[in-house]
């Protein structure tokens, strides 16, 4: 499992957690009139995620592999959302569908 930590830097909100969560899901964001989410495959993923961990140390191959393995073997989606707050019902329900039946 991958393991999410707060980190120490809280913003100028002050809005945090400070509690450990494994990861479950991987979403990625993008701007829309509409609020749409699909589920990605593992070769769309892929190319997402690269983008994301490029500044990853290349040193330790095995390490930037079983990371990669981990990520991909979770359920990544696409997520085109507006401001309204249908667009977190639209995530929380596929969620719900996919993750906590």
């Amino acid at each position: 499992k991958l393991y999410l930590y707060p980190s120490f830097w809280s913003g100028k909100h002050r809005l945090d957690n400070n509690i450990i969560s494994t990861l479950d899901a991987i979403v990625f964001l993008y701007q829309s009139k509409e609020n749409v989410i699909r589920k990605l495959s593992k070769n769309e993923a892929f190319k997402l995620l690269l983008t994301q961990i490029s500044s990853l140390n290349y040193d330790n191959l095995d390490l930037w592999n079983n990371i990669t393995d981990k990520l991909l073997n979770l359920p990544c989606y696409y997520l085109g959302c507006n401001m309204e707050k249908d667009a977190y019902l639209t995530l929380k329900n596929q969620l719900e569908v996919d993750l906590w039946r």
